[in-house]
């Protein structure tokens, strides 16, 4: 059973994240920090779909971050969703710390 259709700022925060190397988990927690409810698996596939049909955002497992980056911009209605908060940041680095 399909889940609900992605809007564009969702695709834009995913690849945005993912080209900059976030974990796709973290990266379903960032769209649910901003309101979206995606998986970790929904952020998975929507992903591999996104490379299949955008070829220019990267090659392989690897993404263009430049690219991936300008057509994140280009297709977000608000940027401020591309941002980490002080939250965001804790949430993200708090833990590699503590591994230290």
């Amino acid at each position: 059973m399909p889940g609900n259709e992605w809007l564009d700022d969702e695709i834009a925060i995913a690849v945005y994240f993912a080209a900059s190397n976030y974990q796709h988990s973290l990266i379903a927690l960032l769209l649910q920090r901003r309101g979206f409810n995606r998986t970790k698996a929904s952020v998975d596939n929507k992903l591999i779909t996104i490379r299949n049909s955008h070829l220019e955002l990267g090659t392989g497992y690897f993404w263009d971050v430049t690219a991936a980056h300008k057509w994140a911009s280009q297709n977000i209605s608000n940027h401020e969703l591309l941002e980490l908060d002080e939250e965001d940041a804790a949430m993200i680095y708090l833990p590699k710390l503590m591994n230290l």
